[in-house]
């Protein structure tokens, strides 16, 4: 009878701990980075905002998702706990700051310049004093290029205000993922094939990322519902919708904060 009691208050516990974890308030922050996210007439929309909406439902959450610069979701998930950006490369100087859950989607980081241009670039350092680099404020193109000591960075706040600026030759070379150009392209009448990627910088994935501070059992159970979610033929063809391209992360890792 004692034993009974015992497991009947560790399952108590474990279901007011389930139901904090719920309660938790969490804070998800996307920025205008199509076809990730964006908003048409307010409404979100986007490939990781179809996803979290899936997610949300599978863990039974309404938290609200909000637009910001890319700056400032930066910042603010530096600074509090409990924010969720939804979609953030990985690299070293981030990792002591987030939890990372992915990778969600995969591409390729790299310089693009308009079709006609006939510069050939064989590294990163043939990029000096050739011309002004379009990359938006904090992004990882921007820290990429710093590191690699290349100084002439034309910063814009969105990633599709630096597109802009190379088909209108107001810089000579962009650096930004290849996720997001043939999409802007097409926003602004303009097509794929009227730019090229003259480098490759880097394999790129995309992660969720949580807050340093955020509870690891909430960060779990995301972890969990993406994994499931991933498995399934709905995934395949959300990805397929947005990407084109059925070959997609299908079993993704927790990275915790400096682990």
């Amino acid at each position: 009878m004692k034993q009974l009691f015992y497991v009947l208050l560790a399952a108590l516990v474990c279901i007011k701990c389930e139901q904090s974890i719920a309660a938790e308030p969490l804070m998800i922050v996307a920025e205008d980075w199509a076809p990730m996210s964006y908003r048409v007439n307010d409404q979100p929309t986007g490939y990781v905002i179809e996803l979290i909406q899936v997610l949300q439902l599978q863990l039974s959450r309404t938290d609200p998702i909000v637009f910001l610069p890319w700056a400032r979701a930066n910042l603010l998930g530096q600074s509090q706990k409990n924010v969720l950006l939804i979609a953030m490369a990985k690299n070293h100087q981030r990792e002591s700051r987030f939890s990372f859950i992915g990778p969600i989607a995969e591409g390729s980081m790299g310089i693009f310049v308009l079709k006609d241009d006939p510069i050939k670039l064989d590294n990163l350092s043939d990029l000096t004093n050739q011309g002004d680099i379009g990359v938006y404020r904090e992004g990882d193109c921007q820290q990429t290029l710093k590191d690699s000591h290349i100084s002439q960075l034309a910063v814009a706040n969105y990633p599709d205000q630096s597109v802009k600026q190379l088909v209108l030759s107001r810089v000579r070379f962009l650096c930004q993922a290849d996720f997001g150009v043939p999409y802007t392209l097409n926003q602004i009448g303009k097509r794929k094939s009227d730019v090229r990627m003259a480098y490759k910088i880097k394999d790129l994935a995309i992660y969720l990322a949580f807050s340093d501070g955020t509870s690891p059992a909430l960060i779990q159970q995301w972890h969990q519902a993406l994994g499931q979610f991933m498995q399934t033929p709905e995934y395949t063809a959300l990805y397929q919708k947005w990407f084109e391209t059925d070959l997609h992360p299908n079993e993704p890792k927790l990275f915790t904060v400096n682990n």
